[in-house]
């Protein structure tokens, strides 16, 4: 399932959690592993199913127009046991995507179902081709 990509990173230079969609594919190559190595995982590094601080450099992958949409991978071997749990994955992509703001996520129009609510309502996104659409499969919808 395309959802559970890992798309959020944290750059240890600017100490700042990035989104694969932010910049184009080489530059993350450039940042990541074998490289400058200061892209890395956002949860190792954050203690979530490592011990805090844990370094591990980034790969990009993927490819615009692609089978598989950009994304950041671990380099082999140094993913945690079990790799990431997939709400973790989708936690910290909707937290991302309630940071950057509306503009970011979809309408309510691209958006397949919501339930939950009146005030609040969960809203399952749309799959897009789209390198920069959000990747959270979640967005909440507050009115």
């Amino acid at each position: 399932m395309q959802d559970d990509l890992l798309v959020v990173g944290f750059d240890l230079e600017t100490r700042t959690e990035v989104h694969i969609g932010d910049r184009p594919l080489e530059q993350w190559r450039t940042l990541g592993y074998g490289r400058r190595e200061t892209v890395v995982c956002f949860y190792c590094w954050h203690g979530i199913g490592a011990p805090a601080a844990t370094k591990v450099p980034l790969l990009a992958r993927g490819r615009i127009g692609g089978l598989v949409r950009p994304h950041f991978a671990h380099p082999a071997n140094m993913a945690p046991p079990g790799g990431h749990t997939q709400e973790t994955v989708w936690h910290i992509n909707a937290k991302h995507c309630l940071a950057v703001g509306p503009a970011a996520c979809p309408t309510s129009a691209e958006c397949g179902w919501s339930s939950g609510p009146s005030s609040v309502t969960a809203v399952r996104t749309s799959t897009s081709s789209s390198p920069t659409a959000p990747v959270s499969p979640w967005r909440l919808s507050v009115s």
